[in-house]
């Protein structure tokens, strides 16, 4: 699984890019084999302002099947993260978990069952 975090504004430091990438890789390993890639934009929208304004976008690239995207905006970047990070965990497990529903005679590693 490849991850990757785009910070344009240099917004959040390396320890917290590293931490991201290491929460990322613990909470979506599970479904390893069905996921292709991982981004994370984050973002500061209105800058030194304050409030409610810092959002975050992961998206996760499925093998064969959509893409699942997450968009949240909170007060700081750990907290966006943070949950951005469980939101894509329940909604790529009830992508697969529906996948397996639809099709039974597919496991949920992607191959085919033929006996």
């Amino acid at each position: 699984m490849r991850i990757s975090v785009t910070d344009k504004q240099k917004a959040i430091g390396i320890s917290a890019t590293e931490t991201a990438n290491s929460r990322i890789e613990a909470s979506l390993s599970k479904f390893g084999s069905n996921i292709v890639s991982v981004e994370l934009f984050v973002e500061d929208i209105n800058g030194p302002r304050g409030g409610i304004d810092k959002e975050c976008r992961l998206i996760v690239h499925l093998r064969k099947m959509d893409d699942v995207a997450v968009s949240v905006k909170e007060e700081t970047f750990t907290k966006a993260i943070s949950r951005a990070i469980r939101r894509a965990e329940r909604a790529v497990g009830r992508k697969i978990k529906r996948r397996s529903l639809r099709n039974p005679a597919r496991p949920e590693t992607g191959l085919a069952f033929y006996g």
